[in-house]
């Protein structure tokens, strides 16, 4: 269950539409009316974040347990591949809730059905600029509850690997390859 809330988690951060879940609430603490806050289409008005090499640091955490720690690097275009991750979520049954903006602050919510029951994720990316983000998410699976941090930061221009790729890992320390 651990590695599907992992992928699921990583190929979905910022991964969402402008679908709303019947009889769900607005992501939490960004109800509409809310100053300065606005519901976006992700697809659209997503973060344009630089192609590049990225250096991802991730930390990771699920109910109290010690948080593990873990460093890759991959040439890649940021932008599109949470596009082309986003579609590969709403392949596997996942329902996205609306993606709100608020100054440089994404969030949004969204839930997976899986053979184990439904993952219901929160996410939150805060981008600097377009070489630096920061994205937090939780995610809530048959009461276990999972945390995950990751600071990105482009490190320098790189040849970047064909459209169906999904980055080339460069280095990574302390827990393998990081796709």
């Amino acid at each position: 269950m651990r590695n599907i809330l992992i992928e699921i988690g990583l190929a979905a951060a910022l991964a969402t539409s402008p679908v709303c879940l019947a009889g769900q609430p607005a992501a939490p603490g960004h109800p509409p009316g809310d100053p300065g806050t606005r519901i976006i289409n992700a697809d659209v008005e997503g973060p344009v974040l630089q192609p590049g090499l990225w250096e991802y640091r991730r930390t990771i955490s699920s109910d109290g347990a010690k948080p593990k720690e873990d460093v890759a690097r991959h040439c890649t275009d940021p932008t599109a591949e949470f596009r082309h991750k986003r579609a590969e979520l709403a392949h596997r049954s996942c329902q996205f809730e609306p993606m709100f903006l608020k100054e440089h602050r994404y969030t949004s919510s969204w839930v997976c059905i899986t053979e184990k029951g439904p993952i219901r994720f929160q996410d939150a990316m805060t981008v600097t600029d377009a070489a630096h983000y920061v994205d937090t998410l939780e995610s809530r699976s048959n009461g276990t509850t999972t945390h995950q941090t990751i600071t990105a930061e482009r490190l320098s221009s790189c040849a970047l690997p064909d459209a169906k790729s999904e980055g080339t890992p460069i280095k990574t320390q302390a827990g393998g390859d990081q796709r």
